[in-house]
């Protein structure tokens, strides 16, 4: 198990000149990275390279954080040649927190060692720990789902209970293919019906399908996919498995609002033109806990956007 593979690194530091200057400013002991033009086949190995990943690897391990964000599995690795394109693919990133820096350490450990292509961050409360997988077919997941991975490991370690309304979420990552090459127009009008959609929810409502009732970031276009910011982390099997519903609902109503909007935007050049953000969703709740087909409608008028929202729209 790993970040990356030396074989997935070592082709992109030399395809990729960006990566290339990004570890060369963040990475300083990463090998022979000297500037964009002295890398050339002959001073890079995959031996150096295997050499330095098993460092950074056993530095997590023992609980220690990478003090640099060069090295994302999902920005090494082209995960669309990997993945099926006609199917939804979901990420997952769990903010965590643990009572002692050994019970963060140990689940450290074992999520270095359960799980390719993921990477860890310094983030939450008390010992805080974000574990972030790289994205999956939806249906496809190897292994140990990571909203299981982190139910079992609060029940083998010592967890640090957070409320709901703490800075304690979970993300959620999703890319669908009537998404993944849409226009900006197409994935502002998208974003804003969800988020006009999270809003018109009650707490209750905001409760039962994200463990909170404060929503502190909805739906934020990345251009090929959504990030979520809704979910409370939770450390309950059977939130866990809600969640996974409500994760897999989600994808099929992007999918089917991004698929509806891109027929209104190549056939009604006055939706395109002048009618922004009059896309609703008038059945968000029911898609989500009953798996319902979405109603998708268009507004006469548009009534201003939403495409990111905060704490203070609550």
């Amino acid at each position: 198990m790993s970040i990356v593979t030396a074989e997935e690194l070592y082709d992109a530091v030399l395809t990729h000149p960006n990566l290339r200057v990004a570890l060369h400013r963040a990475v300083q002991d990463f090998p022979f990275v000297r500037g964009t033009e002295s890398l050339t086949v002959g001073t890079l190995s995959l031996d150096r390279i295997q050499e330095w990943l098993d460092g950074v690897e056993g530095d997590i391990c023992s609980g220690l954080f990478p003090d640099w964000k060069a090295l994302r599995p999902w920005e090494i690795v082209d995960f669309s040649e990997r993945l099926d394109p006609t199917k939804p693919w979901i990420g997952w990133e769990v903010e965590t927190s643990w009572r002692s820096e050994e019970s963060r350490t140990a689940v450290m450990r074992e999520f270095m060692q359960s799980y390719d292509h993921v990477i860890v961050d310094a983030e939450g409360p008390a010992f805080g720990l974000e574990m972030t997988w790289s994205p999956a077919n939806a249906d496809e997941r190897e292994g140990e789902h990571p909203l299981e991975f982190v139910v079992r490991m609060a029940q083998e370690n010592e967890i640090y209970y957070h409320d709901s309304e703490d800075s304690v979420g979970t993300h959620l990552n999703i890319s669908v293919p009537s998404f993944r090459d849409a226009s900006d127009w197409l994935r502002s009008e998208v974003c804003n019906a969800l988020n006009e959609a999270l809003m018109r929810l009650s707490y209750e409502e905001k409760e039962r399908l994200f463990g909170r009732v404060y929503v502190y970031g909805g739906f934020v276009d990345h251009e090929s996919y959504i990030e979520i910011k809704s979910f409370n982390t939770t450390y309950s099997l059977t939130q866990a498995l809600k969640y996974q519903t409500t994760a897999q609902r989600m994808a099929r109503l992007i999918e089917t609002l991004a698929g509806e909007v891109a027929e209104w935007e190549h056939s009604d050049a006055t939706v395109k033109e002048y009618g922004i953000h009059r896309t609703t969703v008038d059945n968000f709740y029911a898609c989500l806990v009953e798996g319902d087909a979405p109603v998708i409608t268009i507004r006469e008028d548009g009534e201003g956007s939403v495409d990111f929202i905060s704490w203070d729209d609550f």
